[in-house]
């Protein structure tokens, strides 16, 4: 199960750039997820929320945006979705394709909680 590596790696990132930020807790997270990766985001989601546990990020939301697999044929430069397993131009019937999207993991950017406790002391 990669996802849980995955899942760990991204609290190794996310969290000292919370801490930076002086963050209280982290609210949510949004990654841009592509259709090549064979990451299942269901499985991301759960692997990052037991990961997350006694951190700073446990809580986080994960905002997942699907980048579909882009092709391009390096013959005639036809670009277009592509599908696992696919070897064939449709437009000039040349062998192979270069991947133009859909390889990524990217954490675009983070939410966080950085307002102070407003409960001050004295004043409950």
């Amino acid at each position: 199960m990669h996802e849980l590596a995955l899942a760990q790696s991204m609290i190794d990132i996310l969290a000292p750039v919370a801490r930076e930020h002086r963050a209280r807790r982290v609210l949510r997270a949004r990654l841009r997820l592509g259709d090549f990766t064979h990451v299942d985001p269901d499985c991301l989601t759960f692997a990052f929320e037991v990961a997350s546990r006694g951190t700073l990020l446990e809580g986080c939301a994960l905002s997942i945006t699907r980048v579909p697999l882009t092709v391009r044929c390096p013959a005639c430069g036809w670009q277009g979705a592509g599908t696992v397993g696919e070897r064939r131009c449709p437009s000039c019937g040349g062998d192979g394709f270069t991947v133009v999207a859909g390889r990524e993991i990217q954490l675009e950017a983070i939410d966080i909680d950085d307002e102070p406790d407003a409960t001050v002391a004295g004043h409950a």
